[in-house]
C-alpha cells in the first residue's frame, strides 16, 4: 500500500504573486498618502499666512509696542514677514518674524489696493488698504485665494 505524499509549504508561484499583489497595495497607498502631505502642506501654509496676518491686525488694534503691524509678501526670497511698524520699508527689524515657503510654493496674483507686496493695519482700528493674492503650489497646480476687505477681515477659498 502506498501513502500519498503532501508537500506541506508555497510554491514559488504562490509566493510571487502574493509578493506582487502586496508591492502593488504599497505603490497606491503611497501616491495616496504623497497627495495628502502635499494638499495638507499648501494648506497648512496659507493658515500660516492667515495667521500672520490676524497677529499683526491684532497686535495693530491692540497698540502693542505702540506700533502699527503688518504682513509682507517676499517673493523674492518665497517667503512673509510679519513686521511692526506704518510700511515695510520703515520696520523695526529686531521684530520681522520670517516664514519661508518650500520651493514648490509661491505667491501669485498678488493684487493689494495699496500696490506692492505688503498688508499693513491701522493702529486702533485695524483696517487696511485690502486685497487679494495666491498661495500657489506650482507642483501641483493647486491654489488658495487669500482676500482682505478694507475692514481687515480675512477670506480664504
Amino acid at each position: 500500500m502506498k501513502l500519498k505524499s503532501f508537500s506541506i509549504g508555497f510554491s514559488l508561484m504562490e509566493l510571487t504573486l502574493v509578493l506582487a499583489l502586496f508591492l502593488l497595495l504599497l505603490g497606491g497607498a503611497m501616491a495616496s498618502l504623497s497627495a495628502f502631505y502635499a494638499n495638507s502642506q499648501q494648506g497648512s501654509y496659507s493658515a500660516d499666512v492667515v495667521q500672520s496676518l490676524r497677529r499683526a491686525q491684532a497686535n495693530s488694534l491692540s497698540r502693542y509696542q505702540n506700533s502699527p503691524w503688518g504682513v509682507n509678501l517676499d517673493t523674492a526670497g518665497n517667503q512673509f514677514i510679519l513686521f511692526k511698524g506704518t510700511t515695510y520699508a520703515t520696520r523695526d527689524t529686531s521684530f520681522d518674524e520670517i516664514t519661508k515657503f518650500p520651493a514648490s510654493l509661491v505667491f501669485q496674483n498678488i493684487a493689494l489696493s495699496g500696490g506692492g507686496t505688503q498688508i499693513a493695519f491701522a493702529m486702533t482700528t485695524g483696517k487696511t488698504a485690502g486685497g487679494s493674492f495666491d498661495v500657489v503650489d506650482t507642483l501641483r497646480n493647486r491654489h488658495t485665494v487669500i482676500t482682505l476687505n478694507s475692514y481687515g477681515q480675512i477670506e480664504v477659498q
